[in-house]
């Protein structure tokens, strides 16, 4: 039961990271 949550949460951990570097990425150019 304790699985799904972290699971849940270290997926959004990973999206957030993921838009962060995209924003960068965009600023870089």
């Amino acid at each position: 039961e304790l699985e799904d949550p972290l699971i849940l949460i270290h997926e959004k951990k990973i999206s957030s990271i993921n838009s962060v570097v995209k924003v960068l990425e965009l600023a870089l150019k």
